[in-house]
């Protein structure tokens, strides 16, 4: 820095020139620069995939039995609940599902008295009667081959229509009877087995009295195909 006065050269601290004795007019410091910064590329963004529109789980389709099917096979069974219960169950086979038909206490109850009811109205004796009663019991399953499907189950709350593409597998175990004619007290039974293995992992036991026949395996292996283990 020179005073602008003599042009002496000054020092930095300098208030006064050394030569002429002029007062030095301090000078503002000038502004800094900034030094400029190059901002960093941003690391390049993986493209998002756009919004899809929600759709909803597709269900499996609900059988809808017409009103006029009707049982192609009928068999009398009884349902396993658990291992100290169980409920007498008529299984009603039809081309597109299958029902379970439960028959209650409360049910089997109603039933006898309606019977009771019409044997008395027919001036029916007690032999008569009670054989009336015993041949309608022993008949009872054969309703379900010609009764509606919503009849059956409007039967009990607790029947269910299980259509067979929502079961896996199918087992079927003929009954089956051994006599020793040495000893007439001497014999065996082997109980007749259906069991039904869900989509859903749920398995339905049941047992029966049905033996073996060729109609039945071929009735059977119409309706699952290759679902079905049969045994005799």
């Amino acid at each position: 820095m020179f005073c602008d006065q003599c042009g002496q050269r000054l020092e930095l601290l300098n208030n006064f020139c050394s030569r002429c004795g002029n007062k030095i007019k301090p000078v503002a410091p000038s502004p800094s620069v900034p030094v400029p910064t190059h901002p960093q590329p941003a690391p390049p963004q993986s493209p998002q995939p756009a919004p899809q529109p929600y759709a909803p789980p597709v269900q499996p389709p609900i059988y809808q039995p017409a009103d006029d099917e009707t049982a192609v096979f009928v068999l009398s069974a009884t349902r396993k609940l658990s291992a100290l219960k169980a409920v007498a169950c008529n299984v009603v086979f039809l081309r597109g599902c299958v029902v379970l038909a439960h028959l209650k206490p409360a049910l089997q109850k109603a039933e006898s008295a309606r019977i009771s009811q019409e044997i008395k109205a027919s001036g029916k004796g007690f032999f008569k009667g009670s054989a009336e009663m015993m041949r309608f019991w022993a008949n009872y399953a054969q309703q379900y081959y010609t009764m509606p499907v919503n009849a059956i189950l409007a039967q009990d709350a607790s029947n269910t229509a299980l259509p067979y593409a929502a079961i896996d597998a199918v087992y079927f175990k003929g009954y089956s009877e051994t006599v020793d004619y040495s000893d007439a007290s001497a014999g065996s039974t082997v109980q007749g087995r259906l069991r039904f293995s869900l989509t859903g992992g749920e398995v339905i036991k049941l047992t029966h009295n049905q033996r073996h026949t060729a109609t039945v395996k071929q009735t059977l292996s119409e309706l699952f195909g290759s679902k079905l283990k049969y045994r005799k």
